[in-house]
C-alpha cells in the first residue's frame, strides 16, 4: 500500500483562521487507513498545541479524527463545537505565532536541517518551514521509489 507525507503544510489554515489544524487532520486520517508515511505521528508538538490553546483535549481529537475519519469541514465543527461555539482571536493568534515561530533546539534544528540537505548556516530555522521542507523531500522519495 502506497504511504504518504500529510496533504497539508503546517502553515495551511482552513476557515476557523488555525493553522495546522488541515494537516492534523490529514496525518490522523492517513494514520487511521494506515498510509501516512514513515516518520510522521498524530499526536505531535503542533498538534497538541493547536488542540490545548482551544481548550480541547488532544487524545480525544485524535481519536475524533481516527475512528470517525470525519470530512475537514466537519472536522472544524466539531472542533468549533467543543470550543464553545466560537474560537477567541487572541487565542488563534497565539496558537499561530507558537506553532509558526517554534524553533529546536541547535542539536536538532542543525540535524534537521543537514537530513533535508540544506547548508550550514542555513537561515531555515522555523520548524514549520522545516517541516514543509521534509513533506517534498519524503514525497518525492515515494515518488520515485515506485
Amino acid at each position: 500500500m502506497r504511504t504518504l507525507p500529510p496533504i497539508a503544510p503546517v502553515s495551511a489554515m482552513g476557515t476557523l483562521g488555525l493553522v495546522h489544524m488541515p494537516r492534523m487532520w490529514s496525518k490522523a486520517l492517513l494514520h487511521a487507513k494506515g498510509q501516512l508515511a514513515e516518520g510522521y505521528l498524530p499526536g505531535c508538538f503542533f498538534d497538541r498545541t493547536l488542540m490545548s490553546g482551544l481548550g480541547i483535549d488532544p487524545q480525544e481529537a485524535l481519536d475524533h479524527l481516527m475512528t470517525e475519519l470525519p470530512s475537514y469541514d466537519a472536522f472544524e465543527w466539531w472542533v468549533l463545537a467543543r470550543a464553545g461555539g466560537s474560537i477567541d482571536p487572541q487565542a488563534a493568534r497565539q496558537i499561530n505565532e507558537t506553532i509558526l515561530t517554534h524553533v529546536l533546539d541547535e542539536l536538532d534544528l542543525r540535524q534537521f536541517q543537514e537530513e533535508l540537505g540544506l547548508p550550514e548556516g542555513s537561515p531555515v530555522r522555523s520548524t514549520a518551514r522545516l517541516d514543509e521542507l521534509d513533506d517534498l523531500v519524503q514525497f518525492h522519495r515515494i515518488l520515485i521509489a515506485e
